[in-house]
């Protein structure tokens, strides 16, 4: 692996997330054929959720699967993401961090990029919220991106960096 110093290492890291973003768009797209296909196929309402576990590499931390744990961390130089199927309860400590399934529990973060749900409360130098994100607690950042149709249920605190 090349050597990054560290501005050239966040890019790395944040690029790595919003790929991650990307590939959740088009995996929506897809997840809602093949669900409809099912429904339609044995006529259920129940959704098909296939677990896929837990991947960890030197880039990053994936969560695909359902854990409680009183804290979660990942190192300085890795993403944590929580996939769609990732449930996590407890408390989740990463610099780098994607978030497209459920937490339950608070987030200290350096750059948070949240598409699924949290019930928690937040501090993170960097916030986005895409379409579909949703927040339940008490937000502290030193800046904020809403994108449409996202949702913020508790006090937002702007800092200065």
């Amino acid at each position: 692996m090349a050597n990054f110093n560290s501005t050239d290492r966040e890019k790395y890291l944040i690029n790595l997330i919003l790929e991650h973003y990307k590939k959740d768009k088009k995996d929506d797209y897809f997840y809602n054929k093949v669900i409809k296909y099912f429904k339609n196929l044995f006529n259920k309402s129940d959704e098909y959720k296939p677990s896929k576990g837990y991947l960890e590499n030197e880039k990053s931390i994936e969560i695909y699967e359902k854990i409680k744990a009183e804290k979660i961390t990942a190192k300085d130089t890795q993403c944590l993401i929580i996939a769609r199927d990732g449930k996590i309860k407890g408390n989740i400590e990463a610099k780098y961090l994607y978030i497209s399934g459920k937490i339950e529990g608070d987030i200290k973060s350096k750059y948070l990029f949240l598409r699924g749900e949290v019930d928690g409360d937040i501090d993170t130098d960097y916030l986005e919220i895409f379409s579909k994100g949703k927040i339940e607690g008490d937000v502290s950042t030193n800046n904020l991106v809403m994108h449409k149709k996202t949702f913020l249920n508790g006090n937002c605190k702007i800092t200065k960096e």
